[in-house]
């Protein structure tokens, strides 16, 4: 649990975070539909990512974060 709430993306490694992520949220036994690790997951980005993923609409999945915060990775 320690892991997962300081789990933090090295620059500009979204993919690897991203499977960190996921390899430590089966660890931990929560869901990627759980809105507490849907949280742990944007404070885990750098802040201009997390900020860009927060624009309107809101997002309610973690696949949506994810696809956001990738693709603004990506611009």
């Amino acid at each position: 649990m320690n892991e997962l709430k300081a789990l933090k993306m090295k620059w500009p490694l979204i993919d690897e975070y991203v499977n960190d992520f996921k390899k430590l949220v089966r660890l931990t036994g929560y869901t990627l539909r759980n809105q507490e690790t849907m949280g742990f997951f944007l404070e885990g980005l750098p802040r201009s990512i997390a900020e860009a993923v927060l624009i309107p609409p809101v997002l309610t999945t973690y696949a949506a974060l994810k696809e956001k915060a990738v693709q603004n990775m990506q611009s």
